[in-house]
């Protein structure tokens, strides 16, 4: 995952922005913006050239490795917890 921060200023066009990766950014638990990073580095160099392109200068970037809860969310597209719709109506 790449982590980042940015002035308040520009935390909304950071978020709304797309990136290399081609997923969207989100809020993480800390108050960062976490965008997933598959390709590793080369996610986090491809966010730098989005925000550097949209003339946004990160406080911090860098990498870590997703938690549990994050790969769950990437993969089913819903947070943990959160319950299956069948589609059936009650």
């Amino acid at each position: 995952m790449v982590e980042l921060s940015v002035a308040d200023a520009d935390r909304a066009r950071t978020m709304a922005a797309p990136t290399a990766a081609g997923a969207d950014p989100r809020g993480g638990d800390s108050g960062a913006i976490v965008v997933p990073a598959p390709l590793g580095a080369r996610s986090l160099h491809g966010v730098l050239r989005d925000l550097e392109a949209a003339g946004i200068a990160p406080e911090r970037i860098g990498l870590r490795k997703p938690t549990l809860d994050e790969v769950f969310l990437t993969l089913t597209g819903r947070a943990a917890g959160t319950p299956v719709s069948s589609g059936k109506a009650a």
